[in-house]
């Protein structure tokens, strides 16, 4: 059996941490090791989680603690992987939980293919304590992402360390879009990449979880260099991608930037309709086309253009009502 190491960044949760460590400890794949970084953390996360560690002794499972200074989560992945010794790589986020069967299913659908990324779904509980299930499309991974209809979660994938190796480092200049963006770069680099449409990772959004940031000024900027980065490596690959995948890329990027010039964020929406000129594609649709000459024409366009949006979805959801009585 391959090892297989679990990459945690943490800062300031010490319990959490520890919850994610028992789920790694839990797993039913031999030989496991966890490498847990603490991102400078200013409370005892670190002395609590070193002293979890060192009650733990079991055949098969090894548990690395790495300090370092404050640097983000994507910082704490990179010095995590450069500590990792495993064939196979997973990140978790500190506040998640792997369900028991994570590893060896993820493991035996990458050996059965010969691939070197597996995507599978997740259990969501929100902030709002609702919960949720999703599961990936079984469709071509690299774009299903690019159509909008793959989540680029962390921690809905396992990949080859070789495959890590080639794709590149986390990028440690924003802190939102920065798992889809690695998916992305890691989908571009893989030889095959396979889907497991089953939920195998319990996530819980915290009240401070930065996914509930994402139209900071930060957040904003975040997504900026995810898409930037994803552009680039669509001109890069172009042969590898069908041109009605691109188009429909370009038509998500164009109501992207409608709806966020509508909220008031026009820089955003001009940067996100320059990386659409960029993908040198055409509307698929009339609607496509009419999108685009909306964001051109400003703010006050796509805020009209939303409002007569809704309007025309209640009109159609009450007549749905009404066709159904």
């Amino acid at each position: 059996m391959h090892l297989a190491s679990v990459v945690i960044p943490t800062y300031n949760r010490p319990a959490a941490t520890i919850r994610a460590l028992e789920s790694v400890k839990s797993q039913s794949h031999r030989p496991t090791e966890a490498v847990v970084v603490d991102d400078g953390s200013t409370d005892d996360t670190a002395v609590r989680v070193e002293e979890w560690m060192a009650g733990i002794d079991e055949e098969g499972l090894s548990f690395k603690l790495i300090r370092k200074e404050n640097g983000g989560p994507s910082s704490g992945r990179n010095v995590g992987i450069s500590h990792a010794e495993g064939q196979y790589i997973y990140f978790l986020d500190s506040d998640d939980r792997m369900h028991r069967d994570l590893l060896t299913r993820a493991i035996a659908a990458l050996e059965e293919h010969s691939a070197d990324c597996v995507l599978f779904g997740f259990d969501w509980e929100g902030a709002d304590g609702r919960l949720r299930q999703w599961v990936p499309t079984t469709e071509e991974p690299l774009w299903s992402l690019l159509e909008g209809k793959l989540w680029g979660f962390n921690f809905s994938s396992l990949r080859t360390a070789e495959l890590i190796a080639k794709s590149g480092a986390w990028r440690e200049n924003s802190f939102m879009g920065e798992d889809y963006e690695f998916l992305g770069r890691s989908l571009f680099n893989s030889e095959t990449a396979v889907v497991l449409p089953v939920p195998l990772v319990q996530c819980f959004q915290q009240a401070d979880s930065l996914s509930l940031q994402k139209e900071s000024p930060a957040g904003l900027h975040g997504r900026l260099v995810a898409e930037s980065s994803l552009v680039k490596e669509v001109n890069r690959h172009r042969s590898r991608v069908p041109d009605e995948v691109i188009a429909a890329y370009a038509d998500r990027l164009t109501h992207s930037a409608l709806i966020m010039a509508a909220k008031g964020h026009s820089d955003f929406a001009r940067e996100i309709s320059y990386l659409v000129r960029e993908l040198r594609t055409a509307p698929r649709t009339l609607v496509g086309r009419a999108k685009r000459l909306t964001v051109a024409r400003g703010r006050w366009a796509c805020r009209l253009w939303r409002g007569t949006a809704r309007v025309v979805k209640g009109i159609r959801t009450v007549g749905s009502r009404a066709s159904a009585h």
